[in-house]
């Protein structure tokens, strides 16, 4: 008999087996932990809810459940002492290769069924956001493979010991160090929770999903090698470990597999493409590593970009004009992302000699050039690559990303920032997918051309020489607000959400009452429309600049549209996130964890004005001030608030949902409660907004404090106490 027959008599047995098909219910069964026990990725996020939790749920159950069933298949000839028989018909290391093919095969064939079981649940608890590619990915590239992978470790363990117990020790020490810094901390070696934070439901997850599947193919390969090598250990002849290594290592093609895989995922850790070398420990003077040479002058800058969505590079040659007054030869630097490389550098059409100095140092390296004596030069980079992620974001990555649906390209991520003083006029040629609207923090952007080949080139000017590119299917509101022009940029997919908050409506409340009360936003002009703009949920929040505003998708997720503690309804949460351009974004907090004073207290605050002067007062007191003082009795009145003592004899993960309990309860309710009570003890609403109207407008604090805000008012924290 050959291989194949062998694995079909195989297979047919282990899928006759009642043990197997108990396995496998269990492991079909255990990505609905993910739904309601295990949920390491952001629940906000409806593809995070129910495609990533569901999908590392059953990586985590199911990869012990195949150990399990691995182990008691490997284990059976000599549990039922039928080796002697069977070493007799086939050789034993050719017996385990179809036992672990067999085994493959049963992971595979639950994957089918897990994929095909699950996907009318999610299609319908998704809705508009479902994404068949997105649902298969997760499923094949975080579950299906973690089966394998364990599969591979257990049997490589008990292909060496040839004990049940010490294999699946050594295997439950595998997947437990994976919760610890050795492991935890590394994208690459993370294999039973692989780093997937949250996933995005309207942009891309492309980056993220690539992390994971390198991570899944380093994983393959290292123990695909190291399984290999353990299969020579296979017992022969009665020969004891070392006698049996001998023997098998005759075939000379195994253990020249093994050391080729073994080298190759050496290869494969020291050369993944996706996190930069920068420390993790910050050096905020490297932000000015960058040295600008004032011989120089920067008269024009000109930069074509072509990212490439097959495989998430970007392309680009920039030109730059310059004016060297020197008479002498001149060093020249730009900083760049460390993924990418310098393809050509000219000036004045002549090469010249560059060095990538390889500092990799906040996401950005330097590269350094000499210049010619000429007065005027061309200097012409081309550059290209995969652009890596700061290090300090390997566990939460994402952000960064080139793909069909969505294109995040800041700073020297999207071109070199040179360092040259100047730039009268900064021009971006942008070729994209035709489907993709871009943003950038220019003053202007316009179709330049359509190159017939589904793909349009845009041109942006006046976007100084450090550019924002954000690219998605955008669907655009242009509103008319407080005397500016606002162009408000949201996924497609929440065209049915806005239209039912009535966007421009709450839009135009906002920025009026806002400006009217507490000063005009600082980042609008009256030269350009102010851009407000939906980003991927890997943001984490949002930032402002002038002209341009962004906001991440959590604040318009259907969750987070629905969230009582930032307003009654659609519309009123909406107005609630709009709001934070002001107390957020135009007036940073610090966080202060003692007194729960952050962005929240005061915007929270602001959306119940606003609604109290649109709906009344006894509208504004039953859904705001009586939600803030149940909210708050009912915590105050906790067990565990109240005996704090028995807080530590919980599991962690109980103190974690107790204390984050706490934190919503402080922000959301505590805070404007006690801001309600400032108002009260100043003089009323209009006493309150004039100091506020201070607040913002005081420049010279860029962040607004708690003792800061009670100097504001004239009050202590005593106060303020709530009874």
């Amino acid at each position: 008999m050959n291989f194949f027959s062998y694995l079909r008599v195989e297979a047919g047995r282990i899928f006759r087996a009642r043990f197997t098909w108990l396995i496998l219910l269990l492991t079909v069964l255990a990505p609905l932990a993910g739904y309601f026990v295990y949920k390491p990725s952001n629940t906000l996020m409806r593809s995070a809810a129910y495609i990533a939790n569901p999908a590392l749920a059953g990586a985590f159950g199911g990869a012990f459940l195949f150990a399990v069933l691995a182990l008691y298949e490997f284990d059976m000839i000599h549990r039922n002492r039928t080796a002697v028989i069977t070493d007799s018909i086939v050789s034993p290391v050719q017996l385990n290769v179809v036992r672990m093919t067999s085994l493959i095969i049963a992971a595979i064939g639950c994957g089918f069924l897990i994929t095909v079981l699950y996907l009318p649940y999610t299609f319908i608890t998704l809705g508009s956001v479902f994404s068949l590619s997105l649902y298969l990915k997760c499923f094949w590239v975080v579950t299906v493979p973690a089966y394998i992978i364990a599969v591979l470790s257990v049997t490589g363990v008990y292909q060496i010991v040839r004990r049940v117990d010490v294999s699946f020790l050594i295997f439950l020490i595998f997947a437990c160090v994976n919760f610890t810094g050795l492991m935890n901390n590394s994208f690459i070696l993370r294999w039973i929770n692989p780093v997937i934070p949250v996933l995005s439901d309207d942009f891309g997850n492309n980056y993220v999903l690539m992390m994971v599947l390198y991570n899944r193919i380093f994983w393959f390969v290292l123990l695909g090698g190291i399984w290999i090598l353990s299969l020579l250990c296979v017992r022969r002849y009665g020969k004891s470990l070392l006698g049996s290594l001998l023997h098998n290592s005759k075939k000379i093609l195994l253990p020249f597999m093994s050391i080729i895989m073994i080298t190759g995922s050496a290869f494969l850790y020291i050369g993944q493409p996706f996190i930069d070398n920068s420390p993790l420990e910050i050096n905020y003077d490297a932000y000015n590593k960058l040295v600008y040479n004032e011989n120089i002058q920067l008269k024009k800058y000109y930069v074509q970009i072509t990212p490439d969505i097959v495989t998430g590079k970007q392309y680009g040659v920039q030109t730059l004009q310059l004016i060297n007054n020197s008479g002498q030869e001149q060093v020249g630097m730009v900083s760049i992302n460390p993924g990418y490389k310098i393809l050509t550098m000219t000036a004045n059409a002549s090469t010249i000699d560059y060095t990538d100095l390889k500092d990799d140092e906040l996401n950005q390296k330097q590269i350094k050039f000499t210049l010619p004596k000429d007065k005027e030069i061309e200097l012409v980079i081309e550059f290209g690559g995969f652009p890596k992620l700061w290090s300090i974001e390997e566990t939460f990555p994402g952000q960064t990303e080139v793909s069909g649906d969505y294109i995040f390209l800041v700073n020297q991520d999207f071109a070199p920032v040179p360092g040259f003083y100047g730039a009268e006029e900064t021009i971006a040629d942008i070729t994209l997918p035709s489907n993709l609207i871009p943003v950038t923090a220019a003053d202007t952007i316009e179709v330049l051309k359509d190159n017939k080949n589904g793909t349009t080139t845009w041109r942006s000017s006046g976007g100084g020489i450090i550019w924002h590119l954000y690219a998605a299917e955008y669907d655009v509101k242009h509103i008319e607000a407080a005397g500016a022009d606002i162009d408000f940029y949201y996924s497609a997919k929440h065209k049915a959400a806005m239209e039912r908050v009535k966007i421009s409506d709450t839009l135009k409340e906002v920025f009026e009452y806002c400006n009217e009360h507490y000063g005009a936003f600082p980042f609008i002009s009256a030269e350009h429309p102010f851009k407000l703009v939906e980003l991927t949920a890997y943001m984490g929040g949002g930032f402002a600049m002038d002209g341009l505003s962004v906001m991440d998708e959590n604040c318009f997720s259907e969750e987070g549209l629905g969230d009582p503690l930032k307003g009654a309804s659609g519309n009123e949460v909406m107005a609630h996130e709009i709001i934070h351009q002001w107390w957020g974004l135009g007036k940073m907090f610090p966080w202060d964890e003692e007194s729960g004073w952050s962005s929240e207290g005061l915007t929270v605050y602001t959306t119940y004005r606003l609604m109290k002067e649109k709906y009344g007062a006894e509208y504004a007191r039953k859904h705001y001030v009586e939600v803030w003082e149940k909210q708050v009795s009912e915590y105050y009145l906790n067990f565990y608030h109240r005996n704090p003592e028995y807080l530590n004899k919980l599991p962690e993960n109980y103190q974690a949902r107790i204390h984050n309990s706490k934190l919503t309860v402080m922000n959301y309710c505590e805070i404007p409660l006690k801001i309600l009570k400032a108002e009260e003890l100043v003089g009323g609403e209009d006493k309150m907004d004039q100091i506020l109207a201070e607040i913002f407008k005081n420049s010279s604090q860029p962040e607004l404090s708690y003792q800061e805000f009670l100097d504001a008012c004239g009050l202590t924290k005593e106060d303020l106490n709530l009874d």
